[in-house]
């Protein structure tokens, strides 16, 4: 209920995830039968494909959105290698979504006018209350998102292509017995990896700033150090929209004021009718707190109804167009306008934590580009100026040594074999790189014990290690030529 009392909220959300969807490259690329210019001599053209030609046009379609991102995230221009590196993915997914575009012509493949509907009815961002698609909220959710619906549709079929394509192909992929036996056996094995941890609070300290960045962050991060009139809210919410036997306005609005009384005389507290009586699934076991609210967040007569209310005070029920509620105030905070010398101190602590965040994914960005050209992993922490580790042996059903909680990332090093690295790898706010050097069998594993998550694990593993196989066979048959990569 959260999410959607705070109608701008759930806008952001949503369209983070439309358009992380969006420009990820399925859109543009496997719309570019449309785009895709057949004159090889043109000199926009930045890779070639078969018969297909990549522009320039093409590549920045989807290399623009990703930059953007990126400057966003490090809050100033990225470095050269980075540019660099970006745009090299980005062309990349460009030549692999046109070979799986033409892959789809050959095998016949298309996706009909009512797959794609039936996939557009099944995404949650587009449901009503009671779980069914509006056509209203699909519409207002794309507008929020500057999206068209004709641009959002290529990009969905093109998703479900895509997905058909490498179906039909990982369906035809086999494995004998053994092999998943011997899968087994990897995962049960041995293995000594040399990690290295990026740590961002390693980096905080060292952060020298003068007082004109300073100042600079924080006329360009201002609204972090500021915020508008704001309340402490929790509610109590009934008769939501989409349950079983929603109540009348007249027993609903008795029953809250029944609540509203037992907690002024108090019998009980707020929180606890709320945790055993609230329909708000999300906030329910946090005693309906809501948190911090400010105006233009939360729906119309909800916000009207909290912001005319004083500290401490109860609301009278009122309605919403998600059932019936109560609030309760629990602080008030004014509108607050920082000053640069009156925030200072928390200035400098966001900028160290600002700057050391970015020199974070530089080295993750300068680690990764050392180890695929070949590099061990201690070689590249060496020439970084980073310190990397060497574990003792240890199976992959613990933790890796050293490492916290990191049980359940071993599955990122399952199927490395002995000079194979994985990484950045988040595990407890850092960002490790792991590189196996050394592996030993762990007992052998009776084929009848080999249980069902197993077998789908490789499964999975073997299909995706075949399509990827199946890209670069099919860039040698295509005579792919990159112009900008080599």
């Amino acid at each position: 209920m959260l999410s959607t009392l705070r109608d701008k909220k759930t806008m952001q959300i949503v369209l983070w995830g439309l358009v992380v969807a969006f420009v990820a490259t399925i859109f543009i690329a496997w719309g570019a039968g449309s785009t895709l210019q057949k004159n090889s001599a043109d000199p926009n053209v930045v890779a070639k494909v078969g018969n297909e030609t990549i522009t320039y046009s093409d590549l920045d379609k989807v290399y623009q959105p990703q930059l953007d991102r990126l400057y966003n995230t490090l809050g100033e221009a990225p470095s050269a290698d980075q540019i660099s590196s970006l745009k090299k993915r980005a062309l990349d997914s460009l030549i692999e979504n046109s070979i799986m575009s033409q892959t789809a012509k050959k095998m016949g493949i298309n996706v009909s006018d009512e797959e794609l509907a039936a996939s557009l009815q099944r995404l949650q961002y587009f449901k009503d209350d009671n779980g069914k698609f509006s056509k209203d909220k699909y519409l207002q959710v794309l507008q929020a998102n500057q999206i068209t619906p004709s641009e959002f549709e290529s990009s969905e079929r093109s998703e479900l292509l895509y997905e058909k394509v490498r179906s039909s192909l990982a369906d035809g992929v086999i494995y004998t017995s053994d092999e998943l036996s011997d899968y087994k056996n990897l995962l049960n094995r041995e293995v000594k990896v040399q990690y290295l941890a990026l740590n961002p609070k390693d980096y905080e300290n060292t952060v020298e700033a003068k007082e004109d960045e300073l100042k600079d962050f924080y006329e360009n991060h201002k609204t972090e150090f500021d915020h508008p009139e704001r309340l402490k809210v929790r509610h109590i919410l009934l008769a939501a929209q989409g349950t079983s036997n929603p109540l009348d306005t007249d027993k609903a609005e008795k029953i809250l004021e029944d609540y509203r009384n037992q907690i002024l005389s108090g019998k009980t507290t707020f929180a606890a009718l709320a945790r055993k009586y609230s329909q708000d699934n999300g906030t329910k076991n946090q005693g309906g707190d809501l948190g911090w609210v400010s105006r233009g967040e939360m729906i119309k007569e909800f916000e009207d109804a909290i912001f005319s209310a004083k500290k401490g005070e109860i609301t009278k029920p009122f309605k919403t167009k998600y059932g019936y509620h109560i609030a309760q105030v629990l602080d008030v905070e004014k509108e607050y306008k920082s000053t640069f010398s009156e925030v200072r101190t928390k200035v400098l602590s966001e900028y160290q934590k600002f700057k050391a965040n970015q020199k974070t994914i530089e080295n993750a960005d300068l680690l990764a580009e050392k180890i695929k050209n070949k590099e061990s992993l201690s070689q590249a922490a060496k020439e970084l100026d980073l310190k990397s580790e060497e574990t003792p042996w240890f199976s992959l059903d613990e933790n890796i040594p050293g490492i916290k909680d990191s049980k359940q990332y071993t599955q990122e090093l399952a199927g490395l074999y002995q000079g194979d690295w994985t990484g950045p790898v988040p595990i407890n706010s850092k960002e490790y790189f792991f590189e196996l050097i050394d592996a030993k069998a762990g007992k052998d594993i009776e084929k009848n014990k080999i249980n069902s998550d197993i077998q789908q694990q490789f499964a999975a593993n073997h299909q995706n290690s075949w399509l990827k196989n199946f890209i670069e066979q099919q860039k040698k048959i295509l005579g792919v030529k990159n112009f900008i990569n080599g």
